[in-house]
């Protein structure tokens, strides 16, 4: 190793160089670093856990609600189609109400024309 950071910096390395370089190697793959590394990416896990967790218990109360709004809609439609048949059933009975005096009405204005010819034949007499 000493040759080889020879040829890269043309000077040569302190042993101590070495030796620090070792002891950050050993402490970085060391047992007890390995260990830190685990507890680290356990951690890590659980809070994605916890973070899945957090989105599913959101998506699920997502889902309820939109039952919930689909059991709503699906009830007012049905009232709305009560509603509409109700209607339908009340303008059928004014639209015959309606015809019904209309007809009558011409039957008054019948009338009151005939009654116009007898008063104007007695005015028509009286003169």
């Amino acid at each position: 190793m000493d040759s080889l950071l020879l040829t890269l910096t043309d000077t040569p390395v302190p042993t101590d160089w070495t030796q620090t370089i070792v002891t950050i190697g050993t402490v970085l793959f060391g047992a007890g670093a390995i260990k830190v590394y685990k507890l680290i990416i356990a951690t890590r896990k659980a809070r994605r856990r916890e973070d899945n967790a957090d989105s599913n218990e959101y998506k699920d109360s997502l889902k309820a609600k939109v039952d919930e709004l689909e059991s709503k809609v699906d009830d007012l439609q049905i009232k709305i189609g009560e509603m509409i048949g109700m209607y339908t059933d009340r303008i059928l009975v004014l639209s015959t109400e309606l015809a019904e005096s209309h007809v009558y009405v011409e039957f008054l204005n019948k009338e009151i024309e005939g009654k116009d010819i007898v008063i104007k034949d007695l005015q028509s007499i009286k003169n």
